[in-house]
């Protein structure tokens, strides 16, 4: 039913302008400003669905791996990698309940190597196998 996967095409389209508008403009040598946390998570959004290695994100927005997070939990109240997996999960979900997508594309989809991997974190997330979510949200 298209009706239904409007608004999350719409929801997902959101969100993308929500993350570029959050988005701090670099210094002019082009380099992202030191300690800009949006600019970090506007990172994590728009990068959350690739290979993403949070330590040297952090770096490149010159904060140390620790201070990212403390930083992270201070502004938004979770770490950078529970934000990681949010976002993950949440296109996760979404795939599942509007898509055909076999368990493990819908892993690589959206940033998981491991299908098997992927679905002990969106169990542990969800309380829901990818399967048994799939069966109880199917939206198509």
């Amino acid at each position: 039913d298209t009706r239904r996967s409007g608004p999350i095409a719409a929801g997902a389209t959101v969100q993308r302008l929500i993350a570029c508008a959050a988005r701090h403009r670099p210094d002019p040598g082009g380099r992202p400003r030191r300690g800009d946390i949006e600019g970090a998570v506007a990172a994590i959004r728009e990068r959350a669905f690739g290979p993403l290695d949070l330590a040297e994100l952090a770096a490149e927005f010159g904060f140390s791996p620790a201070a990212f997070r403390r930083r992270m939990h201070e502004v938004h109240g979770v770490a950078p990698k529970a934000m990681l997996m949010q976002i993950r999960c949440a296109r996760a979900k979404e795939l599942l309940a509007t898509t055909d997508q076999v368990v493990e594309a819908v892993a690589h989809a959206t940033g998981f190597e491991d299908a098997y991997y992927f679905s002990r974190v969106f169990a542990a997330r969800e309380g829901l196998s990818p399967t048994a979510f799939r069966r109880r949200h199917r939206r198509i």
